[in-house]
């Protein structure tokens, strides 16, 4: 087998874990509550993200003072992660991940089409747009008729990928002084403080839960923030070695299909507008994926991407995703 198939392999498996992250998080959210939950996300990612700069001997420090927008990426990804641990369960995990997928095209799409936040201005090609437009049909169809609580867990998803990207943007202007990891860490390191304010403030019954609530998750559920480091080392490992555009379209491959797996686990009704909806904005965001390759003008820009591609794929996630990223 030849070394891109296991790169390809790997990037594959970067898109499966990053919506088992929200299985991870969704699942500790039930037990400890939402709140508790970004907290612990937050506690468990830094203290990875300390142990892998360890082992490869690296600063997360930038070298020179930096202006304060540039750490607010890390307050911006405690609001993606609410709203993401929220809406799990409320709506299925295909939805979930088509309506983040979908929120981050439109996001970047502006992001490029007016090169905010430092990103390089790009033409955005009219077949892109039409492809927003017949996914969006599918936020249409999932919102008719819904009641409150599948619209609230719908606009919650929606708001997670806008504010992903917006956090992306920001830390990938980190990154490039502090590393990807680096990023990811003071980020988590700026956002736990918040986390912890609003556990005190807002979520204080989940503090008269414990310690029952923190027992009655399962071990594995407390990897949410361990996982979404390892996407980022792996995103970052595998953007040097394949094009953009085939890490794009593996991480949507290994989204989707491992959300449909996880939600027929899990017992997951699929005769719903929600499931229907879903899969109509990930068609969308499929055929404009593949037409982006097709009418791409340059070598270069299928190599490397524009600004928001890379960070598109880096982070993610998600975080997780986090999470965050470009070198």
């Amino acid at each position: 087998m030849t070394g891109e198939f296991y790169v390809s392999f790997f990037t594959l498996t970067a898109g499966i874990l990053i919506s088992l992250i929200a299985l991870l998080n969704g699942t500790l959210t039930a037990a400890a509550g939402l709140y508790l939950t970004t907290v612990i996300i937050h506690v468990t990612a830094i203290i990875f993200a300390l142990i892998i700069l360890w082992i490869g001997k690296n600063s997360f420090i930038p070298k020179k003072k930096l202006p304060l927008w540039m750490y607010c990426g890390g307050l911006i990804s405690v609001m993606c992660t609410l709203c993401s641990n929220y809406a799990f369960g409320k709506i299925n995990l295909i939805a979930i991940t088509a309506l983040g997928l979908l929120a981050q095209a439109i996001a970047s799409l502006i992001i490029d089409c007016f090169g905010l936040l430092g990103a390089r201005k790009r033409r955005v090609r009219p077949a892109t747009w039409v492809c927003i437009a017949f996914s969006s049909c599918g936020i249409v169809y999932m919102l008719y008729g819904s009641e409150m609580s599948v619209f609230s867990a719908i606009a919650a998803s929606f708001a997670a990928g806008i504010g992903l990207v917006v956090s992306r943007v920001i830390s990938a202007s980190l990154a490039e002084y502090s590393g990807t990891v680096g990023s990811s860490l003071i980020n988590h390191m700026i956002g736990l403080p918040l986390a912890v304010l609003l556990l005190f403030v807002v979520g204080s019954s989940e503090l008269a839960a414990l310690p029952e609530s923190l027992t009655g998750a399962p071990a594995w559920s407390y990897l949410g923030g361990v996982v979404g480091m390892l996407i980022i080392v792996i995103t970052n490992v595998v953007l040097s070695r394949i094009s953009a555009f085939q890490v794009s379209l593996l991480l949507f491959v290994g989204q989707v299909f491992s959300s449909a797996a996880i939600d027929i686990l899990m017992g997951v009704d699929f005769s719903g507008r929600v499931f229907y909806g879903g899969v109509l904005i990930a068609a969308g965001i499929l055929v404009n994926t593949i037409l982006e390759k097709k009418f791409s003008n340059g070598t270069a820009e299928l190599e490397h991407g524009s600004t928001t591609d890379k960070e598109l794929i880096s982070d993610c996630v998600g975080n997780s995703a986090s999470a965050e990223t470009k070198e």
